[in-house]
């Protein structure tokens, strides 16, 4: 899912963490009408652009190399998180990914 500092509660998730996702839209059938729906919840993140947990319960290691490549990334650049979903659940965030813009 493409994230920014505002789509991606401001850079503050990491892998690991569990997120539930909106989708925010504007009707077409009504000039200026917003409106948005909650997509998923509680959500495990299992990547967040290039970090990711291993799994292999060294937390403190991947914490501080997770943290030192988010440093290196300019803020407000574009990024993406990989979510771990059902299969079932991918026409859901595909779709509303075609239908407007998704937050955490």
């Amino acid at each position: 899912i493409p994230i920014n500092d505002l789509t991606g509660v401001a850079g503050l998730v990491k892998p690991g963490d569990y997120v539930d996702i909106f989708m925010i839209s504007t009707n077409k059938a009504y000039k200026n009408a917003v409106y948005g729906k909650l997509i998923l919840q509680n959500v495990l993140l299992l990547a967040v652009n290039t970090s990711f947990s291993n799994g292999q319960g060294n937390d403190a290691k991947d914490a501080k190399d997770n943290q030192d490549k988010q440093q290196q990334q300019p803020a407000g650049k574009l990024g993406m998180v990989t979510i771990a979903v059902q299969p079932s659940d991918v026409m859901r965030v595909q779709g509303s990914l075609q239908e407007g813009i998704l937050y955490l």
